[in-house]
């Protein structure tokens, strides 16, 4: 017997061995993963520069890190916590960023874990290469697939705890502060499974569920300076902007490209009408094939509006449902031929467009996948080291491309950026305030336009704005903000450019909130590809507003898809063509048709003076197939406007807040050439081309007159041969005598000491009342060639 006891705890001991060893290697292998998914996780921050992308994500930091308004202050796809789905470097929310990369991407990497445990051994193979190869592409397509699984879990039993559904509401909360299109399928999924909860007897549950979600979202909202009463804003504009996308944003992909990503969505519908067939459970499958629909949809719409990398998002999520259905659908088991049929359509579909779009997405995936887990890796070892090259990185660009010209000129007045590099404002370090549309391009709809037109011309509104106009080829150029072009060309004064970023500065309150005067020029109804002969305006610029009207058809196009192009075909009257595209959305807020400015070349241009280019006629064009989507005429409107101010067009005593170089404004002007504010070397010029004159009221108790003047150094240099300028200063009693009380003649291209900035002091105690003449005469040729004189830091006393 006891040599059979013996035996006995032997074999016991062995099978003890067996058994922790397994359990050692299973909890080893489920350590390894969770640790590759929480790496593959990482998103690593992305350095600041004056790149489209980049730039709104710049904004997008900025504006949390100060807590702008997002909804008011901002009107984006973004919320006041999407710089952790998009975070890029501006020297704020580093630490907060990498707490969440580190802290939430742990949770996240635990929810995929978790539902990897749910699938069968050969599911897992294909869940956690799918995971690894090819969600990882992006961060936007890694949430959404979360965020559906997470939704397809809340609909089986072992799910429906209070931990869980507080751990699910909490997460899809801030998920929704993320993204406004996270926010509606967040949303959405909510509001399923709250339906199918409170109408199965789990009042309770749902009651949980929602709590979570929305005290969750208000907390953090709160917590990140919002207030309440933004959050109607947030929401429609938000859904402004999502609606306005397709129309604006909308580019055509190849047409095998379609067909694939068709056939993928054709098969995950037909899988999902087989799925909800076959259930007895229709109440629960209604759930669940909601939820497949709305994560679908979104996906498809987001890939195809604008289908370059986009696509890939539509592929990523139909390769995901491929991969873990039936267990994520937790499928009956029925009619399983025909839906593995489907599953495989959808994987080859998935694969083939991936392949198509770019073959080294699959055949360099695992390298790729590698490298970037690497390099998270590196960075996490050393997050001081990552910050100190970003930093780094943020001097160098600031070296490379800093506005010294505008910063210096605009010091700490406040500053917006209309354009698509908003990276130049933030790295140059300006008192920056976004406009609500962040990028001119994002102004899809006539709302928007009018958020930014109104907040230029708002008491708030900025002094200072930096232009930089080109459009995402090949859209029509002058439909990006128009209004708050039409404001700014109107009322605003052009200052000066560089790099081809125009400044413009803000007039005194009063004159931009005045309208201008308009005449109805061309009103009426016209054909697609009728040629419109732009009517005279006597010299003024010409306002187009344009609708046009999808039909029933086309409006149903454009919510499963996009909207078909529409072609604007422009001639000028040199007799020169062009053609670009029309976004119908925009085009009723109205646009700038003539002068016609298709790049910022041309508006530095105007305002120097060149002949502007005008609109002989225009015409739209659709594509032969595609006169289904609209309707045959389109209502077109042209009035006349009120001239644009020009820099040409001089300094004048009726702009006296423009003379900074002077402690009094003038009260007559007059030059060979209009009088200009020159910004050069920090120093505001007043360029009076001789012969010129300027009159000052002498001020009570004038004791004395100090200034600075001088001949620009371009006047006599190369080919320029001034003979000099000579600069007085009279004094014009009230009776209307002339008393000189200054005089000095430059000749800097024969005495070197003449060159430069010269200095004056006139000392006379006696003036009483009159004027102060300020005069710049020709040499004594009496020529004007190149007298380029100028006066400052006039100071009257």
């Amino acid at each position: 017997m006891s040599c059979l006891n013996f035996l006995s705890i032997i074999g016991k001991w062995r099978q003890r061995d067996v058994w922790l060893s397994r359990q050692t290697l299973w909890w080893t292998g489920q350590s390894i993963l969770y640790f590759l998914l929480w790496a593959t996780l990482i998103k690593l921050p992305e350095p600041p520069s004056t790149a489209l992308d980049a730039s709104w994500k710049m904004v997008i930091s900025y504006a949390a890190a100060h807590q702008l308004q997002f909804g008011q202050d901002l009107a984006f796809t973004y919320g006041p916590m999407g710089y952790l789905l998009s975070y890029a470097y501006v020297g704020q929310l580093f630490v907060v960023n990498w707490l969440w990369q580190i802290i939430g991407n742990l949770v996240i990497a635990a929810g995929f874990l978790r539902f990897g445990s749910l699938l069968s051994l050969k599911r897992q193979v294909l869940y956690y290469a799918y995971l690894f190869f090819f969600a990882s592409m992006s961060p936007d397509a890694m949430l959404m697939n979360f965020i559906a699984i997470l939704g397809f879990m809340l609909a089986r039993y072992e799910f429906q705890r209070t931990a869980w559904l507080v751990l699910v509401g909490v997460t899809f909360a801030i998920f929704s502060l993320m993204k406004f299109t996270n926010l509606f399928l967040c949303f959405f999924i909510i509001i399923i499974i709250f339906n199918y909860y409170f109408f199965s007897a789990k009042k309770r549950e749902a009651a949980i569920l929602g709590v979570a979600f929305l005290g969750t979202f208000l907390l953090c909202w709160v917590c990140h300076g919002q207030t309440v009463s933004a959050l109607p804003s947030f929401f429609l504009s938000g859904l402004d902007v999502s609606l306005g996308y397709a129309g604006a944003m909308a580019e055509y992909e190849a047409p095998l490209i379609f067909w694939l990503g068709f056939s993928g969505l054709a098969a995950a519908v037909s899988y999902a009408f087989l799925y909800f067939s076959s259930e007895e459970d229709y109440f629960k499958a209604g759930t669940v094939v909601s939820i497949l629909a709305a994560v679908i949809f979104i996906n498809w719409k987001h890939g195809f509006t604008r289908a370059d990398g986009h696509v890939l998002a539509h592929f990523n999520l139909i390769l995901m449902i491929a991969c873990t259905c039936p267990e994520l659908t937790q499928d009956s088991g029925r009619r399983l031929g025909a839906k593995a049929s489907m599953l495989i359509l959808m994987a080859i579909a998935s694969m083939g467009g991936i392949f198509i779009f770019s073959p080294s997405l699959i055949t360099g995936a695992p390298q790729a996948w590698y490298a970037r887990v690497r390099a998270s890796l590196s960075v996490i070892v050393s997050l001081n080291a990552n910050q100190h090259e970003l930093e780094a990185i943020w001097r160098n660009t600031t070296e490379r491309v800093g506005l010294k010209n505008i910063s210096s000129y605009v010091a700490q007045e406040r500053v917006t950026h209309l354009g698509d590099d908003q990276g130049f404002s933030l790295l140059s370090g300006l008192n920056f305030v976004p406009m609500p549309a962040v990028q001119t391009y994002s102004a899809y709809t006539p709302s928007l336009n009018r958020l930014d037109a109104d907040f230029l011309r708002s008491a708030h509104g900025p002094h200072y704005v930096i232009q930089r106009y080109r459009a995402l080829a090949p859209r029509l150029p002058p439909l990006d903000d128009s209004l708050a072009q039409k404001l700014l060309y109107q009322t605003y004064y052009y200052a000066l450019e560089e790099g081809e970023l125009m400044l413009w500065e803000r007039p005194v309150a009063s004159e931009v909130t005045v309208p201008g005067p308009e005449r109805l020029l061309f009103n009426k109804q016209i054909a697609f590809d009728e040629k419109i002969m732009v009517p005279p305006s006597e010299d003024r610029p010409i306002w187009a507003e344009i609708r046009i009207e999808p039909t029933w058809l086309g409006r149903i196009r454009q919510i499963v898809y996009k909207p078909p192009h529409i072609v604007f075909n422009v001639e000028y009257t040199d007799g020169n063509r062009e053609t670009y595209r029309f976004v119908p959305a925009m085009g009723v807020a109205g646009f700038i048709l003539s002068p016609f400015f298709r790049d910022g070349k041309d508006i530095i241009a105007y305002q120097a003076g060149s002949l502007p280019r005008l609109v002989k006629q225009f015409s739209l064009h659709q594509e032969p197939g595609e006169e289904r989507y609209w309707q045959p005429q389109a209502a077109i409107e042209l009035r006349s406007i009120a001239p644009f101010q020009r820099a040409s067009a001089g300094l004048s005593v009726g702009t006296p807040h423009r003379f900074r170089m002077t402690n009094q404004a003038p009260v007559q002007l007059e030059a060979l050439f209009p009088p200009t504010d020159i910004y050069e070397h920090g120093q505001h010029l007043l360029h009076m081309h001789a012969p010129s004159r300027m009159e000052f009221i002498v001020p009570s108790g004038f004791k004395a007159v100090r200034a600075h003047f001088g001949i620009m150094p371009n006047a006599y240099r190369g080919s320029n041969k001034t003979d000099g300028v000579e600069f007085t200063i009279e004094w014009l009693t009230p009776d209307g005598q002339t008393h000189k009380l200054y005089n000095r003649y430059l000749n800097p291209l024969k005495i070197e000491v003449d060159r430069g900035e010269q200095t004056l002091l006139v000392e006379a105690p006696h003036v009483n009342g009159g004027r102060l003449i300020f005069r710049t005469l020709p040499g004594p040729a009496g020529s004007p060639d190149s007298d380029w004189s100028y006066w400052t830091d006039i100071d009257i006393r």
